[in-house]
Parts: C-alpha cells; sequence; structure tokens
C-alpha cells in the first residue's frame, strides 16, 4: 500500500493516472500531491473527474507562486466508497 504518492510530471499527470486506474485498484495510494498543467483545462476537468470516480477528494489546494502563478499544487485524499452515497 502506498501512503503518499507525490508527483510533477509537468502535464504528464492526466495520461499517467488514466493508466494507473486501469489497473488493480489495491494498489491505489491513499493520497495523491500533483500540480495541476494548466489549471483550468477539458483535460483537468477530465483528471478531477477520474479522480473523483476513484473515490478521491481534494483536501488542499494553493498556487505554485515559485515558478508561475498558474499552476497550481493539489492535494487528494482517497475516502471509502461509502462516504459518497
Amino acid at each position: 500500500m502506498i501512503d503518499v504518492f507525490k508527483i510533477d510530471i509537468e502535464g504528464s499527470e492526466f495520461k499517467f493516472f488514466s493508466t494507473i486506474f486501469q489497473s488493480s485498484k489495491a494498489s491505489y495510494p491513499r493520497q495523491i500531491l500533483v500540480e495541476i498543467h494548466p489549471p483550468n483545462d477539458p483535460e483537468t476537468h477530465r483528471f478531477f473527474d477520474l479522480l473523483r470516480t476513484n473515490n478521491y477528494v481534494i483536501f488542499s489546494k494553493e498556487p505554485n507562486v515559485i515558478m508561475r502563478a498558474t499552476l497550481y499544487e493539489y492535494a487528494f485524499l482517497k475516502l471509502n466508497p461509502l462516504f459518497f452515497k
């Protein structure tokens, strides 16, 4: 079991997580920390939908003001599926 998974792969996080979520659910991390590139496009919304479908919720969001104010660091927490019912 992975407790915390931090990833910053310059925009490839969408493709990466699509692949991960197609694999065995037993290996899903409890927390995902990721920087979003760019923050407001259709691919970003699909990414958030993918995480929500897999029972993740946002528990932290902050701008990356060191690099660019248009990048955001998000933290997601995996919840029990019963939480959403």
